[in-house]
């Protein structure tokens, strides 16, 4: 008969090591969660001023006589009432 002894330190570094990775790979996730917001926030900051300009220059110009907007002015437009509304998160 062969008797077999378990080291127990072998199975707590074994549940050290998935520990360790489990971290890992949740830092990995919330960093990726964290870029793709950042880009979302970007696309919309960038893309707003965009929506901004065709709609006013579809409309206004042919209303009231008034000049079109170029994207630049478009910007300016929407950064200015962004500081006066607020930065709304559910727009």
């Amino acid at each position: 008969m062969t008797t077999v002894y378990l080291d127990k330190r072998a199975e707590e570094v074994q549940a050290a090591e998935a520990a360790a990775e489990a971290e890992v790979e949740a830092a990995k996730e919330e960093a990726k969660a964290m870029g793709q917001k950042v880009l979302v926030d970007i696309c919309g900051f960038l893309v707003k001023p965009l929506v901004l300009m065709l709609i006013w220059n579809a409309v206004i110009p042919g209303m009231f006589g008034i000049t079109t907007l170029s994207y630049w002015s478009a910007m300016g437009i929407y950064v200015i009432s962004r500081m006066l509304f607020g930065n709304n998160k559910n727009d």
